[in-house]
């Protein structure tokens, strides 16, 4: 996958008064939106505004995270390129409680071929649900979380190194999850499972903080056109 050269480099920064901001849940029939082309600069910060609710993404060291041009077809003028490499993984500013009654995620994804040896993570919130690339299999994977170690997961193949319209679609009474319309179905276990209080949702890696000087699952590779149905 090629891209064209940085546009913009952002510095470290922490933003505590931010990370501050209050909880908030989603509300039923709202929809968020998130563009690279809106990617701006708040201090030496990255913020990603979200065009249609209040769940903004923010990063405080955007290393190894550029604005690259659109995918092919696209319809979005610009795609968020991912390394790997960041520091901090993108996460909502506000958290949001966990979507029980369902939701609905669509995005354009390019993994890279350069993630040959880890799997990937392309979102995640909190310990609810996430939606992964398995590199050992070639295949997206959508999980949602009941219990700690109880799980339904669905998988459909994808080949690295091309853009992908996915999307990933949950009800409590069947999941389903679509690359480029080949689609796999499965009906979850039970409820979906939150935790003790409701959290970000992340981009671009299962991890707000580095483990061990490396981001758990960082993605690499390019997103655009970002959109959640909260149903």
């Amino acid at each position: 996958m090629n891209f064209p050269p940085f546009l913009q480099f952002v510095k470290p920064v922490w933003l505590a008064a931010l990370f501050a901001a209050c909880l908030s849940p989603a509300s039923a029939g709202e929809t968020s939106s998130w563009q690279a082309e809106d990617a701006k600069s708040v201090g030496s910060a990255m913020i990603v505004p979200d065009r249609k609710g209040g769940y903004d993404f923010e990063i405080a060291d955007a290393t190894g995270i550029s604005i690259g041009e659109k995918p092919k077809g696209g319809k979005d003028a610009k795609s968020l390129v991912f390394s790997g490499d960041q520091v901090l993984a993108f996460r909502t500013i506000r958290a949001i409680v966990a979507p029980y009654n369902g939701f609905k995620v669509k995005a354009r994804v390019n993994v890279s071929e350069l993630s040959a040896d880890t799997d990937t993570t392309l979102f995640r919130h909190g310990t609810s649900w996430e939606i992964r690339y398995l590199v050992n299999r070639s295949a997206f994977l959508f999980i949602v979380w009941h219990e700690a170690d109880v799980t339904t997961e669905v998988l459909v193949p994808a080949r690295p190194g091309n853009w992908h319209e996915l999307v990933a679609e949950y009800k409590p009474e069947k999941m389903t999850l679509a690359v480029d319309g080949e689609k796999a179905e499965g009906v979850p276990k039970g409820p979906m499972f939150e935790g003790p209080k409701p959290q970000s949702l992340f981009l671009g890696a299962s991890a707000p903080r580095p483990v061990e000087g490396a981001l758990s699952r960082a993605f690499r590779g390019g997103v655009a056109d970002m959109e959640i149905d909260w149903e």
